[in-house]
């Protein structure tokens, strides 16, 4: 029953989302925006890694975005890290489009 509970947090949000954007904009402008999050989430998360040097939890979905378990409190220079990390990626694939 934990799984179905884990399962329902990671995946609804992103369901819901999907719903919207699928709803409001055209299917081309959706999967580029899947894309483009999904690089941004990603970003966070290898730079969360290169930060704490250690593991991190898988992402747990939110509406407001994932949530990353790093197990302790990030320093400042870390968590300015992490943050910087998502933003970086979408520039560098903007950069060589």
């Amino acid at each position: 029953m934990k799984f179905l509970e884990n399962l329902a947090d990671r995946v609804l949000p992103a369901v819901f989302w999907l719903c919207i954007m699928l709803a409001f904009d055209s299917l081309f402008a959706s999967v580029l925006t899947i894309i483009s999050a999904l690089a941004h989430e990603i970003g966070h998360i290898f730079f969360a890694t290169l930060a704490k040097r250690g593991d991190i939890s898988l992402p747990r979905g939110t509406l407001f975005g994932l949530k990353i378990d790093t197990g302790r409190l990030l320093s400042y220079e870390e968590e300015a890290i992490t943050a910087l990390g998502g933003p970086l990626v979408n520039l560098l694939i903007f950069a060589t489009l």
